[in-house]
């Protein structure tokens, strides 16, 4: 797996050990879903994440982490993400029939990526997501109860994301058999 993070992250290994089941399919990089908080603007690089977790999420833990954050890297963004597969297939036929088993299970944003001489590349997101943008301490000071509500949004969110992670890993064990 060529995630950002080297391997699997727990919530989504098992959905990767059924895809990796099949003759027909494997996964080149996944992600179960994550919070995040980062620089406004900043590419996605090494070490650009000030908080990563893909667990839920606590104010606490927010608040720790923005009280220890410089001021000249403020505006922040706080964003919660879903679940993103990116799975190689042996063909057109069964990238198909991946796409439409990931619909079936609530995944709606799902396509065929690239198409090379030994296969296809397909990617998978779950959609539901939310981002905030955070301009200062004192911003995040003030508006206190609105990011306990964002973070409380978020991590219902991550719970809904991981019951479609179930359901999408059920439904490819019955048609995969």
């Amino acid at each position: 797996d060529k995630s950002y993070i080297g391997g699997w992250d727990k919530r989504v290994q098992s959905l990767c050990n059924v895809i990796n089941s099949s003759k027909d399919m494997y996964t080149t990089s996944s992600c179960s879903g994550r919070v995040i908080l980062k620089q406004l603007n900043i590419e996605k690089q090494q070490n650009v994440f000030l908080f990563t977790s893909h667990d839920l999420v606590s104010f606490d833990e927010v608040q720790f982490c923005i009280e220890n954050i410089e001021t000249q890297n403020f505006p922040l963004e706080l964003l919660q993400e879903s679940l993103i597969l990116h799975v190689a297939v042996r063909d057109i036929e069964k990238a198909i029939d991946f796409i439409s088993i990931a619909k079936q299970s609530s995944c709606n944003q799902c396509g065929i990526i690239s198409v090379k001489n030994w296969g296809v590349i397909v990617e998978i997101i779950c959609d539901i997501k939310l981002q905030s943008l955070i301009l200062s301490k004192d911003f995040f000071e003030n508006n206190q109860e609105y990011f306990e509500e964002i973070i409380f949004i978020m991590n219902d969110n991550l719970k809904n994301n991981w019951e479609i992670i179930s359901k999408l890993k059920t439904n490819l064990e019955i048609k995969l058999d």
